[in-house]
């Protein structure tokens, strides 16, 4: 395989404890034209120490440290570091596949994708189960907006020019990627995921997603709908936006008080112009076993004005 090179952005925040896992896993790929891209996040553990061990080990490891910044913008440092044609992304409490790289850098150039995920391996509390995600673009912009999951961040790998022109933002700290397939899925951006775990999973009690609730995501989701949104042409209230949020996503039966808002929201989001008829025959299907899962009259309405729309 010709050399592509792929810069790994991972950014490190106290990841002592399994720094060096992921390190190997990255260095070990069988796909070898990379460069590690590790910004220390004002660490204050050993791990800007690892990194440097790895450093002077490799010379495909690049090494940066800053005061504590927080995940968008050592992301959004990360990527002037790189040098790569191509963007991946990593935890530094995950492990990489050893074939991860090569498998998904051989999918997005034979599907003529822009960006690229791949299944995970979920281990640590309570876990050890595979998740495998939407596959075909359509799939996945689908999924996109009826708020199901669809690409484990750690594991994307991107063109350049995708992330370079479609920057983390600040403002969704907590929801960066969400927020950011949202956006990529309004523009021509091609998806794809492999349907292979390529990825180990780590979770335990020190990772910032256990540290958030409920209601914060479900805030922060309907603002991420709404700003991703807005540049549409199209006007979302917060109702239309928080009742379909609720029904689609948060295991809630939908309320006949909602089913207006609930309706047009999904009537504007089948209206966008950059969704072809795949995409949004996907979305219908979501949305339909969605409100089967928990049926209720105005479901059932819904789902009637759908089948004859």
């Amino acid at each position: 395989m010709p050399g592509r090179l792929i810069s790994i952005l991972m950014p490190v925040y106290n990841g002592e404890a399994f720094l060096r896992q992921a390190m190997e896993s990255l260095l070990s790929q069988s796909y070898t034209d990379i460069e590690v891209i590790a910004v220390d996040d004002g660490s204050t553990d050993a791990s800007l120490k690892i990194l440097e061990e790895y450093r002077r080990r490799d010379a495909r490891v690049k090494v940066f440290s800053q005061e504590n910044r927080g995940i968008v913008r050592t992301l959004n440092e990360s990527l002037r570091h790189a040098s790569g044609r191509y963007i991946a992304r990593m935890d530094a409490d995950d492990i990489s596949r050893p074939s991860r790289l090569e498998k998904q850098f051989e999918y997005l150039i034979k599907n003529d994708l822009d960006i690229v995920g791949g299944g995970i391996n979920r281990f640590g509390i309570g876990l050890d189960k595979p998740k495998i995600y939407p596959e075909t673009d359509a799939e996945i912009k689908a999924s996109i907006w009826t708020l199901n999951d669809t690409f484990a961040h750690p594991t994307i790998l991107a063109k350049r020019a995708v992330l370079e022109e479609n920057l983390y933002q600040k403002d969704f700290q907590g929801i960066e990627d969400m927020h950011l397939w949202m956006r990529l899925s309004l523009k021509n951006v091609r998806m794809g995921n492999v349907p292979d775990v390529v990825l180990d999973y780590r979770r335990h009690g020190d990772q910032a997603t256990k540290t958030k609730n409920k209601k914060w995501y479900a805030d922060s989701r309907v603002k991420a709908m709404n700003d991703a949104l807005a540049g549409s042409g199209l006007i979302f209230s917060e109702g239309e936006v928080s009742s379909f949020y609720h029904a689609v996503s948060r295991g809630q039966s939908l309320a006949l008080k909602e089913f207006a808002g609930f309706w047009l929201c999904m009537k504007k989001i089948l209206s966008l112009t950059v969704f072809d008829q795949s995409v949004k025959r996907e979305f219908k299907k979501k949305v339909v076993a969605s409100l089967m899962s928990r049926p209720s009259i105005a479901g059932v309405l819904t789902i009637l004005r759908l089948v004859v729309r």
